[in-house]
């Protein structure tokens, strides 16, 4: 609990057989992003505490999910914050 509210996380750690640059241009770069999330875009400008929102369309239904950059570095840390719109939660205060 943080703050009297339950709070969830989870760490993500995954092994991807591709080169390192090309691995990081599929989170980073929208283009590629796309192509490898099923069409779905993001906007941000990738900077530590910036937003980061993804948008796009779900089994019929459209939806804008969003985060915040807790920290990156170039080809080796992406990390942020992650709030769906579907989750039926209140969204959290930027």
């Amino acid at each position: 609990m943080r703050n009297g509210k339950e709070v969830f996380s989870l760490d993500v750690e995954t092994t991807v057989k591709a080169r390192i640059e090309d691995a990081w241009d599929c989170l980073v770069e929208p283009k590629k992003s796309a192509e490898f999330f099923f069409g779905i875009s993001f906007e941000s400008d990738l900077k530590k505490g910036s937003p980061i929102t993804w948008s796009g369309v779900w089994e019929g239904r459209p939806f804008v999910d969003k985060g915040l950059i807790l920290a990156i570095e170039k080809l080796r840390l992406f990390s942020y914050s992650y709030h769906s719109s579907s989750s039926g939660l209140p969204e959290p205060p930027i």
